[in-house]
């Protein structure tokens, strides 16, 4: 089968060796990951909670209100659903 790995370094020195390996120029930041999920996220929720079209905004307003719903409510349903209730 396979031969056991003899060099093989506990995880917690390779971390170390790898922080001191960081090119030039790099200030040490979040990972870049991290910064495109944020904004993604804020760019889908803005996108999600403009202000739609007066008819519409009526429309759903009255929903709501025969509901016994809030609109942040209702909307906040439509957006979980992906359909009007």
């Amino acid at each position: 089968m396979f031969a056991p790995r003899r060099n093989r370094k506990p995880s917690s020195i390779r971390r170390q060796l790898h922080a001191h390996t960081i090119g030039i120029g790099h200030n040490g930041g979040p990972p870049l990951s991290d910064v495109w999920l944020e904004y993604t996220w804020r760019k889908a929720s803005k996108k999600a909670w403009k202000t739609p079209d007066k008819l519409i905004l009526d429309r759903r307003l009255a929903r709501a209100e025969a509901l016994g719903m809030t609109y942040r409510e209702y909307v906040l349903e439509i957006l979980e659903r992906g359909r009007n209730l």
